[in-house]
């Protein structure tokens, strides 16, 4: 699984969910490969340990522009919705900041990241890895 993001969100627990600034003018890129049952088990302990960044089949990093290349369709989430793309796909992003208004009670984090706990989290992405839909609530 590949997620590029406009600005890089977190790698623990508590910022996975949100992008800790938008304003950054760099894509947040995050791998997850899950190669078999020991690795999907290790990604489970990792999450509950609340360490995600410690699965090895986790990579994170940041660019200006990113192509993802593949011979065939890629299926694609975008907007919440499920697409299938012709390749190559780009990405890149503009370097202006955004601006957000946010109320004078925000607590930093976005309400997707409030909403969901890591508990939450870790059985959506098992369903995924799973080939199973995330069914993730609060």
């Amino acid at each position: 699984m590949i997620q590029v993001s406009n600005n890089p969100y977190g790698t623990r627990m508590s910022t996975l969910g949100s992008r800790p600034r938008l304003d950054t003018g760099r894509l947040g890129i995050m791998t997850l490969t899950i190669g078999d049952d020991r690795a999907a088990a290790a990604l489970i302990g990792a999450l509950a340990a609340g360490h995600p960044e410690r699965f090895e089949g986790v990579a994170v990093w940041t660019a200006e522009t990113f192509e993802v290349s593949s011979g065939s369709p890629i299926e694609v989430g975008l907007g919440g919705e499920t697409l299938e793309m012709d390749p190559p796909l780009r990405f890149s992003i503009r370097p202006e900041p955004l601006r957000v208004r946010l109320p004078d009670d925000a607590i930093g984090y976005s309400p997707a990241a409030r909403v969901m706990g890591w508990r939450a989290a870790a059985r959506g992405l098992g369903r995924i890895s799973l080939g199973r839909p995330a069914r993730i609530s609060g």
